[in-house]
C-alpha cells in the first residue's frame, strides 16, 4: 500500500507516564519506583512582555520484562504548564487587552492533566506490545531483541508560540515499537488565554470555504515551485486531491503567518519526511473574522 495507517500517535501536542502498567518499573538501574508526584519543573519559556510563563514539566517511566529484568520500553514526556505572574508587565502598555486569568490558566492545565491520563493507556499498551514481542523473539538470533539497545520506547518533546492572547504547544513525539523504522510527528495545541478554550483556525473565520481555498491554493503554489526549482517532485500522484484537506491536518500559529504540515505518507512517502508550509497571515486577512484578527493581533 502506497500509505501506512499509524497507531497509538497523538500529540502531535507531552504526555505524563504510566504508574502501574504490570512488570517491574523504576530507574533505569532499577533501584525503585520514579516519584513523579515529586517531580521539579525542568524549564520556563517566559517573556517579560507577558505576565504569565509556559513552564514544561517531564516524567519518565521505564518498563522491564517480568521475567528476566530487560529494558523492554521506556518513556520520556514533557508537558506545559500555564503560570500567571504577578506582574501584568505588557498590559498596561497595550490599550484594551485583558491580562489572562488564572481561572483560564487553570483551565489549559486541566486540559494536559486529563490528556496525561488518556496517555496512560497508551503506555501501557506500549509495554504490553513489547513484552509480547520480547518473549515471542528471544530465542532467535536474528531478533532485534537480541542486542541491549533494541526496546520499545515513546518520548515527547514539547515548544510553544505564544502572544497576548493566545499559546500554541507543538507536540514533537518519536515513537518505535518494532518494525523498520519508528514513526515521529508533531501536533499543535492552541488555547485562548483569556478563556482557557482550545481554539483552531476554524474559530477564526466566518467563511470556511474561502479560507480553505485560499490557504490551499497557496499550498498547491509552493509545491509547483518547488517542483519546477527540483526537476520533479517526492509527491504521490493524488497529492492535489489532499492537499484541500489540509485544515484537517497540523496547524500551527506562529509570528508571520501558519504553518502547515502534512505528515509523513499524507502527500508523500516516509523517506520524504512531513511537508510544511508557511502561510503569511497576509493572505487569509480578509477570511477572517473579528475574533481571529483580535487574537492573531493582527487588528
Amino acid at each position: 500500500m502506497k500509505r501506512c495507517i499509524l497507531l497509538g500517535c497523538l500529540l502531535a501536542t507531552s504526555l505524563l507516564l504510566l504508574s502501574g502498567c504490570g512488570g517491574q518499573k523504576g530507574s533505569p538501574t532499577m533501584n525503585g519506583t520514579l516519584d513523579l508526584a515529586g517531580m521539579e519543573l525542568d524549564t520556563a519559556m517566559t517573556s517579560s512582555a507577558l505576565p504569565y510563563s509556559v513552564a514544561v514539566k517531564t516524567a519518565e517511566e521505564i518498563y522491564y520484562s517480568q521475567t528476566d529484568g530487560r529494558l523492554l520500553a521506556e518513556g520520556m514526556y514533557q508537558y506545559p504548564m500555564v503560570q500567571i505572574g504577578t506582574a501584568l508587565t505588557g498590559y498596561s502598555e497595550k490599550a484594551g487587552v485583558c491580562p489572562p486569568s488564572e481561572q483560564a490558566a487553570n483551565r489549559v492545565n486541566a486540559y494536559f492533566e486529563k490528556w496525561v491520563e488518556d496517555q496512560k493507556v497508551n503506555f501501557h499498551e506500549i509495554s504490553a506490545m513489547a513484552e509480547k514481542s520480547y518473549n515471542l523473539s528471544s530465542d532467535k538470533q536474528e531478533s532485534g531483541w537480541q542486542s541491549p539497545s533494541y526496546y520499545f520506547f515513546d518520548r515527547v518533546n514539547i515548544s510553544s508560540w505564544s502572544n497576548h492572547h493566545l499559546v500554541c504547544v507543538t507536540l514533537w513525539r518519536e515513537s518505535f515499537t518494532g518494525g523498520a523504522h519508528g514513526i515521529s510527528n508533531r501536533q499543535p495545541v492552541t488555547f485562548d488565554l483569556h478563556t482557557g478554550r482550545e481554539i483552531t483556525i476554524n474559530d477564526m473565520t466566518d467563511d470556511y470555504r474561502g479560507l480553505c481555498g485560499a490557504v490551499g491554493t497557496e499550498i498547491l503554489r509552493q509545491i509547483q515551485e518547488q517542483t519546477e526549482a527540483q526537476g520533479g517532485t517526492p509527491y504521490f500522484k493524488d497529492y492535489e486531491e489532499v492537499v484541500p484537506q489540509w485544515i484537517n491536518r497540523s496547524v500551527f500559529f506562529e509570528e508571520e503567518g501558519l504553518q502547515v504540515v502534512f505528515g509523513a505518507y499524507d502527500i508523500a512517502p516516509y523517506a520524504a519526511g512531513e511537508q510544511a508550509f508557511h502561510i503569511p497571515y497576509q493572505i487569509i486577512d480578509t477570511y477572517l473574522n473579528d475574533y481571529g484578527r483580535d487574537v492573531l493581533e493582527l487588528s
